[in-house]
């Protein structure tokens, strides 16, 4: 495989947008190392992509039994090449794949059974390969490096909505990167209740990150329409808060989750150039009164938290968030007086969604509730109390 080939399959796995949630069928896209043992056909080293399906049990990505389905293409340096598809189970750490197998190419062509079992650490898997075809037995090794990327689901932002040009919103993608040990005070909680509490956190995560792109576009409108410098400086520094913020709340949800996160900016192009009356309606909604609720939110998780790194960023949180939502009222003030009638009246008609209607996404499991409000985390009932009071 040439090097051109290996380097646009490894940023397929890498960027590839995942389709499923830690508790969904999970895509692992990936690049595959083979050595081969024996002198016949494909043996030495070849090189070649792979693509995994799984179902995680239960959401718990490192914990459990998990199943799913494998395909794997190779290529050999002597213009052969392999075909297997089959199935896989892994727990922590190990796993066994099963697999049909053809080899096509220049050697004759020959179906065989593939059974590996492999360890796998982090994004990288080695398997000692056993294959059976009409060559006989060749035994051989395996190393597949491969990025597992998960989407999550929409809740209510702790952030600036990142809009695309039809108003629709965009949140990053998750990519795990591997494992990390789980420190205290996490260690200590069950295991459902630590995998939920850092779901939640993640959500939070992605919702801010999404933010810093949010307000860099927020800038580049502002200025392209003439709004004093002011307000774009404010903007800028507002994407500087929402990168804390991502970061340390990703902090939080990898303690929780045991694991290695990154997360990857969707590409939403800036589109055409909103007018005054669609700017001051966005500053309306997804600046003064949604990140006015998400102040509100951090600062009641704040007061009751006792987990000081929550606490803490809650607090700050909760701070940068209120000026993000005056922000949106300065903007807004400053496009009635620019536009004038036309901005008056989209904003007349521009109404707030209902708090009953509100999706406050994840919310603490029954008899959990307790250790949420020590970690920072508002109920449902609470989050929608925090729209309706904005």
């Amino acid at each position: 495989m040439n090097r051109r080939l290996i380097a646009s399959t490894l940023g397929a796995s890498l960027l590839a947008p995942g389709a499923a949630a830690l508790a969904d069928p999970m895509i692992s896209p990936g690049i595959t190392f083979i050595g081969m043992g024996g002198d016949g056909p494909m043996s030495g080293f070849s090189a070649g992509a792979e693509l995994t399906v799984n179902h995680i049990t239960d959401g718990r990505l490192f914990d459990g039994v998990h199943y799913g389905g494998l395909l794997q293409f190779e290529l050999d340096f002597d213009g052969n090449f392999r075909l297997s598809a089959g199935g896989q189970a892994f727990g922590p750490f190990v796993g066994a794949e099963l697999a049909w197998t053809v080899r096509f190419g220049d050697a004759p062509t020959a179906n065989g059974v593939m059974l590996n079992p492999f360890f796998g650490l982090g994004y990288v898997n080695v398997a000692w390969r056993n294959l059976f075809d009409v060559d006989g037995y060749t035994p051989g090794a395996v190393v597949s490096l491969k990025v597992p990327v998960g989407d999550y689901g929409q809740i209510l932002p702790s952030g600036r909505p990142l809009r695309d040009a039809h108003g629709a919103a965009h949140k990053p993608r998750v990519v795990v990167l591997g494992r990390r040990p789980l420190p205290a005070p996490a260690a200590d909680l069950p295991m459902a209740s630590r995998v939920a509490l850092g779901r939640a956190w993640l959500e939070d995560a992605r919702d801010e990150h999404a933010a810093v792109d949010a307000f860099r576009k927020l800038a580049r409108q502002l200025a392209a329409r003439g709004a004093p410098r002011a307000l774009v400086r404010r903007a800028l520094r507002s994407a500087r808060d929402e990168a804390r913020h991502a970061r340390d709340c990703l902090n939080i949800a990898e303690a929780l989750l045991g694991l290695r996160l990154a997360l990857i900016s969707p590409p939403v192009p800036d589109g055409p150039l909103p007018n005054l009356p669609t700017m001051a309606v966005e500053s309306r909604l997804d600046g003064a009164l949604a990140e006015g609720a998400a102040a509100r939110v951090a600062a009641l998780g704040a007061r009751r938290a006792t987990v000081a790194p929550a606490q803490r960023l809650q607090a700050a949180i909760a701070r940068e968030e209120a000026g993000h939502a005056e922000l949106g009222r300065a903007i807004e003030r400053w496009a009635v007086e620019a536009g004038g009638a036309p901005v008056r009246a989209a904003l007349e008609k521009a109404a707030p969604a209902d708090p009953d209607a509100v999706d406050v996404g994840a919310v603490a499991p029954h008899g959990d509730e307790a250790l949420w409000r020590r970690w920072g985390r508002a109920s449902a009932s609470e989050r929608r109390d925090a729209w309706a009071a904005v």
